[in-house]
């Protein structure tokens, strides 16, 4: 009598499959021919790289892309005006005004005296609580030497959101950016801190409590909230093991391809979408 195993214990030709193609990117891409740029969950590219370039084309501009074009929204609109005056594009890019790159597309900034709490001025590049102090010295000392009077904060470590790598703003555990979303979508799980929990808790010493109404729903939210959006930058957190490899190599091995460059943001939209679909 021929024994069978249960059908649970059976090998599954799939799961084979998905875990040797896996091994092979895995080693594919930490080898020495593999762009590291390309190997990491959240992969940063240079404005100037050759087939993933994300800043305006017009000479010395810091402005991204729009979309499929390879100028700045403000640099196509002039575009749009000069052609019909016929311009040639190649002067426009040569001689149009550069511009600088807007708030909202900078790269995060962290508080020079805390290094791991986000800045809440982007120009003194301060956490909240520093500027403040700072605002009440300004008139009573040089900033240098006030800088190296000043302590920094304990960290609140990297933002609960899965697909995140920022710093969280509070004890909530939040950056700045996903904090404000959470706010405006109606606080899941109202998740909050206690009534003055600087002077009661952390100025004490104290780790600060988080109280929730429902820590469950709270943490789905942190699980499935989209990741921020930043120029340059093609976020692979949250998504399976393969998928991520298949991204990480697909985009390494693409970069060879010179006059056929992809879009970061529909790459992110992709990204996305697997995520979402838990594809791998």
């Amino acid at each position: 009598m021929t024994h069978l195993e249960p059908a649970s214990r059976q090998p599954d030709p799939r799961r084979r499959e998905v875990r040797d193609r896996l091994e092979l990117l895995t080693a594919l891409i930490n080898g020495p021919d593999c762009d590291p740029v390309f190997s990491k969950e959240i992969i940063r590219i240079p404005a100037d790289h050759p087939v993933y370039p994300w800043f305006c084309s017009v000479l010395a501009c810091q402005r991204p892309r729009h979309s499929r074009a390879d100028l700045c929204p403000e640099h196509g609109k002039q575009w749009r005006v000069v052609r019909e005056e016929g311009t040639d594009r190649g002067n426009f890019v040569r001689t149009a005004e550069p511009l600088q790159p807007r708030p909202a597309t900078i790269a995060s900034v962290v508080c020079r005296i805390c290094r791991t709490r986000p800045a809440f001025n982007r120009e003194l590049a301060l956490y909240q609580r520093h500027r403040n102090q700072w605002v009440r010295s300004a008139n009573d000392t040089a900033f240098e030497r006030w800088l190296a009077s000043q302590s920094p904060y304990v960290s609140y470590g990297e933002c609960k959101v899965t697909v995140c790598d920022e710093f969280a703003e509070s004890a909530l555990g939040l950056c700045t950016v996903h904090a404000d979303r959470y706010r405006r979508v109606g606080s899941p799980g109202q998740a909050r801190l206690p009534a003055g929990s600087f002077i009661s808790y952390e100025k004490a010493g104290r780790d600060v409590p988080v109280q929730y109404a429902d820590q469950a729903v709270f943490l789905r939210w942190c699980a499935t909230a989209q990741a921020l959006r930043q120029s340059g930058q093609v976020n692979l957190r949250g998504l399976r093991p393969l998928a991520r490899a298949e991204f990480q190599w697909s985009l390494h091995a693409h970069g060879y391809v010179r006059g056929r460059w992809w879009n970061l943001a529909w790459i992110q939209d992709l990204v996305d979408l697997c995520r979402e679909q838990a594809v791998n």
